[in-house]
């Protein structure tokens, strides 16, 4: 991550501020949350066998108890071990980014998941991230039987997976406004300037046309909450977040709230707006709070009955 010392970023020159190196990617922060939360998941994905990709590996054995039996390790000397790289304004709000996850789409592959069907096909709710391809991402959705989560990751693969007709196998999806957009626009062949006339519950409910029966869709709203829609509800329904005194870092904080919903759905049988409500925002709102992606300290909040 890199974060400028000024309110707005200069372009073509460089940027007075500091930098920081974490571990992150959508389903790996996923997955860090819930097992913070006290239940390790299958985390399926591929590293390189260079210097990050090892660190990543103990990093989810030692720090997080999580079994590392689903890490494809591939050589360096045809992957790179996935890499994103941030800038923010002094705000913490993200101006932009480059994401370099091809080792996730060429070596997570269809061949791959299918080592996995039974853990797949006995899971209550599976979540993939979209940077897996297409062949990998259909394959994974005909071996579930529970609910299947998407996490759209950014506007070009949110479209591209419309595009390619996936959206038949998702129960649940979670995009910002910008990626909710651009699904809307693939389906109905909107140009951008129309579609910033049609407000959240329409784009939303043309969304669900595509996805499986009594399916939903999670829109993060940033400053503004979350907001849900569903199939079997006539009003979308919107959650505004606490207050959080010190916002330290926006990276994560989307991702908390997927994993810790999904924990809560899993473990604890709650439905999909109650997870939300008294889990995934209660999360969402300390990582914001922290330096890290996902908070290390999510694993105290139920002890500290902070969730219900």
């Amino acid at each position: 991550m890199a974060t400028s010392n000024e309110s707005e970023l200069r372009m073509y020159t460089s940027n007075p501020g500091h930098t920081k190196t974490s571990f992150g990617g959508v389903a790996r922060n996923i997955s860090e949350a819930i097992a913070r939360l006290g239940h390790a998941p299958l985390f399926l994905s591929a590293v390189a066998d260079d210097p990050f990709g090892e660190t990543l590996r103990r990093h989810c054995i030692e720090e997080l108890n999580m079994s590392d039996r689903g890490l494809r390790v591939v050589s360096s000397d045809l992957a790179r071990t996935g890499m994103y790289v941030a800038l923010f304004d002094k705000h913490g709000d993200l101006q932009s980014a480059v994401a370099d996850a091809d080792i996730a789409k060429n070596f997570v592959t269809s061949e791959f998941v299918r080592k996995f069907r039974t853990e797949i096909e006995n899971a209550s709710v599976v979540v993939v991230d979209a940077n897996l391809c297409e062949t990998t991402l259909s394959e994974i959705g005909d071996m579930v039987t529970g609910c299947c989560w998407l996490e759209p990751t950014s506007v070009a693969k949110a479209a591209s997976f419309v595009r390619a007709g996936l959206l038949k196998h998702v129960s649940v999806i979670s995009p910002n406004e910008d990626e909710l957009d651009a699904m809307f626009r693939e389906i109905t062949h909107t140009s951008s300037s129309r579609s910033s006339d049609v407000d959240l519950e329409t784009k939303s409910r043309r969304v669900l046309n595509e996805m499986k029966e009594d399916s939903s869709v999670v829109v993060t709203l940033g400053e503004q909450g979350v907001a849900i829609m569903s199939t079997n509800e006539d009003n979308m329904s919107y959650f505004e977040p606490g207050n959080v005194e010190s916002i330290k870092n926006c990276t994560g904080a989307g991702d908390t709230l997927v994993g810790a919903t999904v924990w809560a759905m899993a473990h604890r049988n709650l439905s999909l707006d109650d997870a939300v409500r008294s889990v995934g925002m209660r999360a969402a709102e300390r990582t914001l709070a922290s330096e890290e992606p996902v908070c290390p300290t999510l694993s105290s909040m139920e002890e500290t009955g902070l969730f219900f």
